[in-house]
């Protein structure tokens, strides 16, 4: 009986949309979180310039990365005090796409800072796969059209020593 009797019962009535929390949806691109992301993807470059290179972007053809463990070290701080700045930026001030690019950026930052941690560059010891195969795709990765591009390409080649 109680059962029916609650079931007979008038719902309360809907809160007036007076009283509900009103969400700003945010829009606008964020120029700050645009600034960080492209300051990290063109470090990424410029710390390993065979990707770039490999990517298409020939600013760095006349580098190779810096494995030593000062270069490596560099780029650490590099990569934490990049993702203090990022981690700074609050999601809910974001545009839903803005939300992704800053989640996404802080998940790169974070796989980066991983490979860092494990010290990778140190196990390296497949034939097949390892940093002097790389040096060996060079040619193929930079081909040379210009006298500036060549300058770059001997400049690199002179690196490997």
């Amino acid at each position: 009986m109680v059962l029916a009797l609650a079931a007979c019962r008038t719902p309360a009535p809907p809160p007036s949309p007076a009283a509900a929390p009103v969400a700003v949806e945010v829009t606008a691109p964020s120029p700050a979180l645009a600034a960080l992301a492209a300051q990290y993807w063109n470090e990424r470059l410029a710390a390993d310039p065979i990707e770039a290179t490999a990517l298409g972007d020939r600013r760095f053809d006349d580098r190779l990365p810096d494995a030593s463990p000062g270069g490596r070290a560099v780029r650490r701080a590099s990569l934490e005090a990049l993702r203090t700045r990022v981690q700074a930026l609050p999601p809910a001030t974001l545009s839903p796409t803005d939300r992704v690019t800053h989640a996404m950026l802080l998940g790169e930052i974070d796989a980066e800072l991983a490979r860092h941690e494990c010290h990778l560059d140190d196990w390296v010891v497949d034939a097949r796969e390892g940093p002097q195969v790389g040096y060996l795709r060079l040619a193929e990765l930079q081909p040379v059209k210009t006298v500036a591009e060549g300058r770059a390409r001997d400049g690199r080649w002179g690196l490997i020593g």
